[in-house]
C-alpha cells in the first residue's frame, strides 16, 4: 500500500480544502490540524510527502521540516505560507524544504510540483538500489567475450562520451548501460532508461525535451523533460531505432550542442545529461532505408558496445544458472533447485534464442513449480532435448523440435510481441497462439 501524503495546518478550513484537492489528485491523505500530533506521526510512520503550513500555534512549519528531515530524509516537504520573507525562505531551504509555496495556493501548481517531487524521489531510490547492487557481479560470466565487455565498460565509464549498445533482445543491454553509469563519476546522480518504442511520439517528445505552458492542448503548465530533470545523470534511450525523424534532429542537437528546445519554446535550455542509446536493430540498415539519420548514427556510435548473445558464450550458462537459482530461491522462499549432468549438458548446448532473459525466466519458472528438486531432462521443456532428438533420427520429432525452436527464436527477435512475430512468420496471430500452445511455448518475454 502506498504511504499517504501528510497535510499539516491548524486552520481546519484550509486543511479540508487541501485534503479535498489531494484526494481528487489520486493521493491517499493523512490530514492533521495539531502540529504536535504531526511531529509524533512523522516519528512513527512513513509518508510519501509532507505539505505543511508555516505559521501555526505551538509548533511552526520549520520544526515540521526539521523533524521530517531527521526521520524521513527522502520525503519531499512543501512549506505553505502567507508570510513570505527572504529570511524565512532561506531558512526553509537550508533545512531542506523541497519547495516554498505562497498562499493562496494554486491547486494545480501544488499537484504538479508534488507529482514531480515524488517522481524524482522514486528515481533517486531506484538509483540508490542500483548503487547498492553495483559490483555484485550482475553481468555474469567468465568467458573471453564477457571479460572483454567488462574491461570495455570500465574504460567507457571514465569518459562522458556517447555510447551505442547493440545486441539481440534479452542479452542485457540495459544492464550494461546501468553498469557504465554505476562505475562512472555520475554514479551518485540519477539513471533513467526510456523505451522509445513504448511511448507515443507526441508524448515522447514532451517526456524527453519538456514543454512550455500552452504548447499544445492540455499543456496547462510548463514541464521539464528528462534532459533537464536528470541534470548531471545518465539517460539511456532504448530501442533508439524507433525514434521518429523529427525527434532524431532534436536528439542530435542535444548531443552536439548540449542543449535542447522544449516543445513550444524558442529559447534553448542547456543539458549536462550523459547519453547512452541501445538497440537490437541494424541501424546502418535503417540509415540506408532513410528511416534513421546518418549524422545521428555516427554521433551515437562514438563508442560502440556489442553485447554477445548467449549462444556465443556457452561456458557462461552454468554460472548464470547458479546466479538465477540463488536469486529466485531466495525471492520465492523455496528450496534451491539443482540440475543433473544431462540437463546441464542440454542447457549448455541450447541456442537460447531469448538469450539471458529466456534463461532467467526458465529458472524462475522451475523454481516456482519444482522447488527443492533436481531437474533432469524430463523436467525441461521440449526444445532442450533437440540434440537427443537429432541423434535418434526420429524425423517427426526433429521437425517438431525445429518448428518449436524457430518460433521461439522469431519471438525472441520480436521482443516477444506476438503480432510482430506472427508477421515475420507469415501466419495470423491466432495461428501463432495455437502453435505456441501445441508446442508448449510459454511467454518468456518481459
Amino acid at each position: 500500500m502506498t504511504s499517504p501524503v501528510l497535510l499539516v495546518d491548524d486552520d481546519v478550513a484550509v486543511l479540508e480544502g487541501l485534503e479535498l484537492l489531494l484526494r481528487g489528485g489520486g493521493y491517499d491523505v493523512h490530514a492533521v490540524s495539531d502540529p504536535r500530533k504531526a511531529v509524533a506521526d512523522i516519528e512513527k510512520r512513513s509518508f510519501l510527502a509532507v505539505v505543511t503550513d508555516f505559521k501555526m500555534a505551538r509548533v511552526d512549519g520549520l520544526e515540521i521540516v526539521r523533524v521530517t528531515r531527521k526521520f524521513q530524509p527522502n520525503a519531499p516537504v512543501f512549506l505553505v505560507t502567507a508570510y513570505s520573507t527572504v529570511e524565512n525562505a532561506v531558512e526553509a531551504f537550508r533545512l531542506g524544504v523541497t519547495d516554498y509555496l505562497i498562499k493562496p495556493v494554486i491547486g494545480e501548481d501544488l499537484l504538479k510540483k508534488l507529482e514531480k517531487a515524488i517522481r524524482v524521489r522514486e528515481i533517486e531510490s531506484e538509483n540508490e538500489r542500483l548503487r547498492r547492487s553495483a559490483g555484485r557481479g550482475e553481468i555474469i560470466g567468465s568467458s573471453v567475450c564477457i571479460s572483454k565487455l567488462q574491461s570495455l565498460i570500465a574504460k567507457i565509464a571514465e569518459s562522458d562520451a556517447t555510447v551505442l549498445i547493440t545486441g539481440e533482445s534479452g542479452t542485457g543491454k540495459e544492464l550494461v548501460a546501468r553498469k557504465i553509469h554505476s562505475q562512472s563519476a555520475r554514479a551518485k546522480k540519477s539513471f533513467v532508461s526510456v523505451n522509445c518504442a513504448a511511448i507515443p511520439d507526441n508524448l515522447l517528445e514532451s517526456e524527453l525535451f519538456g514543454h512550455v505552458k500552452g504548447a499544445y492542448t492540455g499543456a496547462d503548465t510548463t514541464q521539464e523533460g528528462m534532459f533537464v530533470q536528470l541534470s548531471s545523470g545518465t539517460l539511456c534511450l532504448d530501442e533508439i531505432g524507433t525514434l521518429p525523424l523529427n525527434l532524431q534532429a532534436k536528439l542530435l542537437r542535444a548531443i552536439e550542442e548540449r542543449e535542447i528546445i522544449p516543445v513550444g519554446a524558442s529559447v534553448p535550455v542547456k543539458t549536462e545529461v550523459r547519453m547512452i542509446a541501445s538497440t537490437n536493430e541494424d541501424l546502418a540498415a535503417r540509415v540506408k532505408e532513410g528511416a534513421f539519420r546518418e549524422d545521428l548514427y555516427f554521433r551515437l556510435k562514438v563508442i560502440p558496445v556489442e553485447v554477445p548473445p548467449l549462444r556465443e558464450r556457452p561456458m557462461d550458462v552454468r554460472e548464470l544458472l547458479a546466479h538465477f537459482v540463488e536469486r529466485y530461491s531466495n525471492k520465492n522462499g523455496a528450496g534451491t533447485i539443482s540440475f543433473d549432468d544431462d540437463a546441464l549438458d542440454a542447457l549448455s548446448k541450447y541456442s537460447w534464442p531469448g538469450n539471458v532473459r529466456e534463461l532467467r525466466n526458465l529458472v524462475e519458472r522451475l523454481t516456482m513449480l519444482l522447488p527443492g528438486e533436481t531437474i533432469g531432462m524430463g523436467e525441461l521443456p521440449d526444445e532442450f532435448t533437440m540434440s537427443a532428438i537429432n541423434a535418434s533420427g526420429n524425423y517427426r520429432d526433429a521437425v517438431r523440435g525445429f518448428q518449436r525452436e524457430y518460433i521461439v527464436r522469431t519471438l525472441g527477435d520480436s521482443a516477444w510481441v506476438r503480432q510482430d512475430a506472427a508477421k515475420k512468420l507469415g501466419v495470423s496471430t491466432t495461428t501463432l497462439w495455437r502453435l505456441m500452445s501445441d508446442l508448449g511455448i510459454t511467454d518468456v518475454g518481459g
